[in-house]
């Protein structure tokens, strides 16, 4: 077993939550895609139910592109639409450009390797767009490579050359291309220039592909750029120098197992080659070896055309019995490989139709909900009307409660010493609660703002929120001696800095109150993925037991029996913001003295500036 693929079978094993696990499965597909595609597809299959239980789209996208590229690995090419389709549908719906590109570089492999050649393309250039938008040279590249030679197949190798040249340039620019993959894509250039003639220039690409795949140890692939060599060689005439190119490839082949169908290829070009120079005889053990070669990958294909140029050889040798056999096997096998290619447009055509039926049910069903549209609207409208009710009565209830605990507190400070102990506390009783009704009419005029009002979210600076809540807080601090850490710079998200001031005061009032003695509190974040990045506050206190966690941002919750009590409307408040803003709030805490809680919130990432992109991205579906 490979190290990469070991290191996360252990983390697999590791993984304490179930996002965690569905990335490292995820992971894992990414690794074993090419060495065990049924593994892969059982992988994927948990990731993906994993994620949808967990409301995870991401995850649920890669698994289902996981799938359909696993199945496409072992032709089962409808299978691979349908999860394509699902996966590209899922991108579109979560915005997650990359994984809908990549979507569509599936789709585009399983509609050519069925020979359905226009939707292959369609699919291709969507795909191509989408990576050029988002910057990704890399994956420019590749599918550029893939539309050129989809070109190829239609006989526009004209249109393809320019592409190729496009994804070259892209190669030579990036660093994040490999020498191997800059030196396929020039491989792939240097076969379509000998198909239209052009074989000077294909001879200088293929030549520069061998040198960096050969620098490189990948056989296969210098055993090809060797292979096209000698067809450019012998396009300009140069029998002898493209023999010995084929020899060449044949020696690199043979000596790696992997590389059998490069050898089966070395020897059938050269056998042609050898019919083309009048020397059939000697052609037949090269041809007999790449029959026996094609036979055993089951590469049908090259099998049929293999039998083909026998039956040349044999009937210029005057050998007429071996020439017919051999053509009636052409025949038969190319037969063959038509019915199946056209059975499996037919079931690749199905899965779209099924796909669009599927879809075209969805919308039949949105439009007959929209007969429930005016109910809502209704319903909506009479929420509307609760919500100024209540905040009018909130602002009603303000100014009298504002006048007890002015006059109240004006008499604590007046009476301090003047009147008897109890008589006192119970002064400073109607004090105390005539704020805690002041704070509870603040809430809920936040509440019913929040409901109604529209911001338009954008990136906000989080290290400079957290700052200034620390200095709003730190009367607060200093009376209870917290201590405050942040763990790292805490990276941008978008929201609206207003609201998110509140949310910070509320997670790191309570922290400081319900914290241990003295306060201990930890601020940080975590980069869940592309799309989203988690800000925890965590502290040192007794925590909140799991029972009482599900109902503990609902409204009118309190933290527990602890030594401070609140009126539960923060949180509530809390979530009303985050959830309005994209994201979900939540709690970590085992309820253990000591331990503490860690209260958390997910925002949508603030996207990074994005670089201008010439050209175009990648060669094969990931």
């Amino acid at each position: 077993m490979p190290p990469d693929i070991h290191k996360l079978e252990e983390r697999l094993k590791a993984a304490s939550t179930d996002r965690d696990r569905i990335d490292v499965l995820n992971a894992l597909c990414d690794q074993l895609t090419e060495i065990d595609p049924q593994r892969v597809f059982t992988l994927a299959e948990e990731a993906r139910t994993l994620s949808e239980k967990i409301e995870y789209p991401l995850g649920a996208v890669m698994a289902l592109l996981h799938q359909s590229w696993a199945a496409h690995v072992t032709l089962d090419y409808a299978t691979s639409v349908r999860r394509a389709f699902q996966g590209l549908e899922l991108a579109r719906l979560h915005h997650f450009p990359r994984q809908e590109a990549d979507a569509l570089n599936i789709l585009g492999a399983n509609h050519d390797v069925v020979g359905n050649r226009p939707d292959a393309l369609e699919a291709f250039l969507q795909a191509l767009k989408i990576s050029k938008e988002i910057g990704d040279d890399a994956k420019v590249s590749g599918v550029l490579t893939n539309v050129a030679l989809v070109y190829s197949e239609l006989d526009r190798n004209q249109e393809g050359i320019p592409l190729l040249e496009q994804a070259m340039e892209l190669d030579r620019q990036s660093s994040k291309v490999s020498s191997v993959n800059r030196a396929i894509t020039m491989t792939t250039a240097a076969r379509l220039h000998t198909r239209v003639g052009q074989h000077e220039q294909a001879l200088e690409l293929a030549r520069q592909a061998f040198t960096l795949l050969d620098a490189a140890g990948f056989t296969s692939g210098a055993a090809s750029a060797l292979i096209v060599l000698g067809a450019a060689h012998a396009g300009m005439k140069q029998p002898a120098q493209a023999l010995e190119d084929y020899q060449k490839a044949l020696t690199i082949a043979l000596g790696n197992p992997d590389s059998r169908f490069e050898a089966g290829e070395a020897h059938r070009e050269m056998g042609q080659l050898l019919i083309e120079l009048g020397r059939a005889q000697e052609s037949l053990p090269h041809l007999e070896r790449a029959l026996a070669l094609f036979t055993e990958l089951e590469t049908r294909p090259d099998v049929y055309k293999t039998h083909q140029i026998l039956s040349r050889a044999h009937k210029l040798l005057g050998q007429y019995q071996a020439a017919l056999e051999h053509f009636e096997q052409f025949q038969s096998i190319k037969e063959r490989v038509y019915n199946e290619q056209a059975d499996l447009r037919l079931k690749t055509l199905h899965a779209v139709y099924d796909l669009e039926t599927a879809k075209l049910e969805a919308q039949a069903q949105t439009l007959r909900n929209q007969t429930l549209q005016k109910e809502i609207d209704q319903r909506e409208k009479l929420i509307a009307d609760l919500d100024a009710y209540a905040s009018n009565v909130a602002h009603d209830l303000k100014n009298p409660i504002g006048v007890i605990s002015a006059y109240s507190s004006l008499l604590v400070s007046d009476l301090e010493g003047e009147i008897d102990a109890e008589d006192f506390k119970l002064l400073q009783r109607i004090e105390t609660t005539a704020d805690t009704m002041e704070r509870i009419v603040n809430a809920l005029l936040s509440l019913a703002k929040l409901r109604r009002e529209q911001i338009r979210v954008q990136a906000v600076d989080m290290n400079a929120i957290v700052s200034a809540v620390e200095q709003r807080l730190q009367p607060m601090i200093d009376k209870f001696a917290a201590r405050l850490t942040v763990d790292r710079a805490l990276p941008p998200a978008l929201g609206h800095a207003i609201w998110l001031e509140e949310v910070w005061t509320n997670y790191l009032s309570n922290a400081i109150k319900y914290g241990g003695s003295p306060p201990e509190i930890a601020i940080g974040a975590t980069v869940v993925d592309e799309a989203m990045v988690r800000y925890s506050v965590r502290d040192n206190g007794n925590g909140v037991s799991p029972e009482l966690q599900p109902n503990l941002f609902g409204r009118f919750e309190r933290l527990g029996q602890q030594r401070f009590t609140g009126h539960g409307l923060g949180l509530a408040i809390v979530r009303e913001i985050i959830e309005k803003l994209g994201g979900a709030v939540g709690i970590i805490s085992e309820g253990k003295p000591g331990e503490g809680a860690t209260f958390f919130f997910t925002l949508p990432r603030a996207p990074e500036p994005r670089r201008t992109v010439v050209s175009v991205a990648a060669s094969q579906p990931t």
